[in-house]
């Protein structure tokens, strides 16, 4: 077969199309398109359709909503064994010319000066909206349908991670003024709770206990090896005996305060000026 000039093609597309063309909406842009089942044929690709529609969007990273858009085509008929909807590929021509030139055969380099043409006759008589046939404006009304969903969608995911994130946000800005390491009370006030509270979650988590006839609090080693708590030495003297003892004080670090802020979930409670009220979701 003898190699044919792009405008030849298209003369011979005016009468019957090499690969028909039509009008989608693909990101947010009316633009011309051709379908990939189309394409698919005309290349002769040895290789089933959905298979290597499939693998070209994987290899070569097209994006969907920008190089193609999927459009869902009702079953012909309701017979048995029918499967539902056929999925259909509307694709832009930049996608279309660039599935053509990997197949690297004739009727690829033939397709891609095709839809070159195609974007050259485009530009030089664009579609005005009252040359659309009906089918052309439903399917551009059902894109836009989509693309409208699809916004919704990552609107309301985007939602759901910002509540989800939200105790460690707050835990962040309860800390965001606090240094070094803090005492069980000045702890307690930066989590807006009450000093009995702190020492309570502190003894049930098992952060830190109470030795039998000794004053004060020890933290586990556990929590004094990640980094949440830290031990302050005080050296007193015993009012029964005289002696000199010391004392250990249990001191939170900042590592510590985010992670104890992180256990509190409620942000009603947390903004609520009743510190004494707040409710805990403890791990």
């Amino acid at each position: 077969m003898s190699a044919r000039q792009p405008h030849e093609l298209l003369a011979q597309a005016s009468a019957a199309p090499l690969i028909p063309t039509s009008q989608a909406f693909v990101g947010g842009m009316f633009m011309q398109t051709t379908s990939a089942r189309d394409l698919h044929a005309f290349l002769k690709v040895g290789k089933d359709f959905s298979s290597w529609m499939k693998a070209r969007i994987e290899q070569f990273d097209f994006v969907e909503n920008s190089d193609f858009v999927v459009i869902d085509v009702a079953p012909q008929n309701g017979g048995a064994g029918n499967r539902g909807a056929r999925v259909e590929y509307a694709l832009t021509l930049d996608m279309a010319k660039e599935l053509s030139m990997v197949e690297r055969n004739a009727q690829g380099k033939q397709a891609r000066q095709y839809f070159i043409e195609c974007e050259r006759r485009a530009l030089a008589s664009p579609a005005r909206p009252a040359e659309l046939s009906r089918m052309d404006l439903i399917e551009l009304a059902m894109a836009a349908e989509r693309e409208r969903i699809a916004a919704e969608g990552k609107v309301q995911k985007l939602e759901h991670q910002v509540a989800d994130q939200a105790p460690a946000v707050a835990g962040f800005n309860l800390i965001a003024s606090t240094k070094g390491t803090l005492c069980i009370t000045d702890a307690a006030k930066a989590l807006q709770m009450k000093p009995h509270q702190l020492t309570d979650l502190l003894l049930d988590k098992k952060w830190m206990y109470h030795r039998p006839g000794k004053p004060g609090y020890i933290a586990y080693q556990e929590k004094l090896d990640v980094g949440y708590l830290k031990h302050k030495y005080h050296n007193y003297q015993d009012p029964d005996t005289g002696e000199n003892r010391v004392k250990e004080q249990v001191l939170v670090t900042n590592k510590g305060l985010t992670k104890l802020s992180s256990m509190i979930v409620t942000p009603a409670a947390r903004d609520s000026p009743q510190g004494d009220q707040r409710q805990l979701d403890i791990e």
